[in-house]
């Protein structure tokens, strides 16, 4: 929905909608088809795959993930096993791509490959720590603003990547002010500079005052940080090994 809306709210933007699912995947081509025009479906581009890093091994080139239909934009690979449905989830092995492949796939002819995002919207209930920390800092700094939500504290402490992946992973979308005013794992970093969600000018316009700081941005939701830190494990898990291993579930501890 989110594909469409911006596709008719600016004509002529080329977006790239990512998703790891098949049947999801499936029944997104679906609604394209059915309510874009064709000049409109030459801008959007669906994408069946999940995000990983570049440097494969044969722990993380491929992810289990659970489709649910109850809940088909929350394809994940952290569940809790007493949530599953036997009769109509299902467990899917994904393909884990770079964005940078993605990108080179997706991108039209017309528009030279390494042309900046715009706007990334990570909604995607984990792949932030896969794709954040392998980006290029370049790469990561041309992107005009990023949108979306950390996952931290809803993944269960076996399922969870290490702490150093989601320090660099936080460190880095922190700096994007929709980040720091909703996520608590920003509150980490305190004296981190935020980038303005308005250009100078709206502003001014519209008297919103300039907030520099993941502190100031993010204002009382940071009270009680360090008891929420420790009870999440923000900074214990050494690895990567239960966010690698192959398996899609795990019980919430």
């Amino acid at each position: 929905l989110t594909s469409m809306l911006i596709t008719y709210l600016y004509p002529g933007t080329t977006v790239v909608s990512i998703e790891p699912a098949s049947p999801s995947w499936l029944i997104q081509n679906i609604n394209f088809r059915c309510n874009l025009s064709h000049n409109q479906l030459q801008f959007i581009h669906p994408v069946l795959g999940g995000i990983g890093t570049k440097h494969h091994d044969d722990n993380d080139s491929m992810m289990k993930m659970v489709w649910r239909p109850s809940s088909t934009t929350a394809t994940r690979n952290w569940n809790p096993e007493k949530q599953f449905d036997f009769a109509v989830d299902m467990e899917l092995v994904v393909r884990l791509r770079t964005l940078r492949s993605i990108l080179a796939e997706a991108t039209p002819e017309d528009l030279p490959l390494g042309t900046p995002i715009s706007v990334l919207n990570l909604d995607c209930e984990g792949c932030e720590y896969n794709l954040i920390p392998s980006m290029h800092e370049t790469s990561f700094n041309s992107i005009g603003v990023i949108l979306g939500r950390t996952n931290w504290g809803y993944i269960p402490t076996i399922k969870k990547p290490s702490s150093e992946r989601a320090r660099d992973t936080h460190k880095r979308v922190c700096t994007h002010y929709n980040f720091a005013k909703r996520c608590k794992e920003c509150c980490d970093f305190p004296s981190l500079p935020v980038k303005p969600r308005l250009t100078s000018s709206s502003k001014a316009e519209s008297g919103i005052p300039e907030e520099a700081t993941v502190a100031e941005v993010a204002g009382s939701l940071c009270n009680g940080f360090e008891e929420w830190a420790h009870t999440s494990k923000l900074r214990d898990i050494p690895d990567d090994y239960g966010w690698n291993e192959m398996s899609a579930f795990a019980a919430f501890d």
